[in-house]
């Protein structure tokens, strides 16, 4: 660990005795190679980066002292730009750990927590195809959904909703806005989908009753079937 500015910095977990005492000691800090090293008890030597930028950086944000931070951060391998951006975040900088950091979750966290829903959008935009039908992306894509939602921005939570195929959050939103076109492309996409709870609630709701019908003809719901066709 490291202090900077009073706030605890973790560098590395390092292997402990069972009495919670560590069992390495620093031998010191090689400035030209930004690394510190460590000798354990089997006098086994292992180094951990620790770039001398990145502090001067986060002393100069504790300080409140911005304009030597952004001198400092040209200073500061991409690499360790999301390292920095974390560090931004945990001190409230929210606005400028999105602008700093390079982890697209980390991005993407940032941009729906400060509602950039849009940022959120072109980042799951960019998913690589072979992530694209993943659970963490689907996750993704309903969480931006909902955030969209909340700023009744409907033609994103559309957008975000289609790509997650959230049906039961499009039938609730087609449901309030009166979107009776949506409607009916999601009770056929439903159905298609295998999602019969949802393509008969839709086609019930849009006064489609043979398709209900059809539907619990089609799932073997028989007896259903004859009380609905009466």
């Amino acid at each position: 660990n490291y202090s900077v500015g009073g706030k605890i910095q973790t560098l590395v977990h390092l292997e402990t005795a069972s009495g919670g005492l560590t069992k390495h000691s620093i031998l010191g800090y090689l400035a030209k190679e930004d690394r510190i090293y460590v000798v354990d008890k089997a006098l086994n030597i292992s180094s951990y980066s620790i770039m001398l930028a990145v502090l001067q950086y986060q002393t100069a944000i504790m300080r409140g002292d911005f304009d030597s931070a952004n001198e400092l951060l040209g200073s500061i391998p991409e690499s360790e730009y999301t390292t920095v951006g974390r560090f931004l975040e945990s001190q409230g900088f929210k606005e400028e750990a999105l602008a700093v950091t390079t982890d697209p979750d980390h991005k993407f966290d940032l941009a729906l927590e400060l509602e950039h829903v849009d940022i959120a959008h072109s980042l799951l935009a960019e998913t690589q195809d072979e992530e694209k039908d993943s659970t963490d992306t689907m996750a993704k894509w309903k969480r931006l959904s909902d955030a969209a939602l909340k700023e009744s921005n409907f033609e994103l939570c559309e957008a975000a909703s289609l790509a997650s195929n959230d049906y039961a959050g499009l039938l609730l939103m087609y449901t309030a806005i009166g979107n009776l076109d949506g409607m009916e492309k999601l009770a056929k996409a439903a159905e298609a989908d295998g999602k019969s709870n949802i393509a008969f609630s839709t086609y019930l709701l849009t006064g489609n009753v043979e398709a209900c019908a059809n539907i619990l003809v089609a799932t073997n719901r028989l007896p259903e079937a004859a009380f609905f066709a009466r």
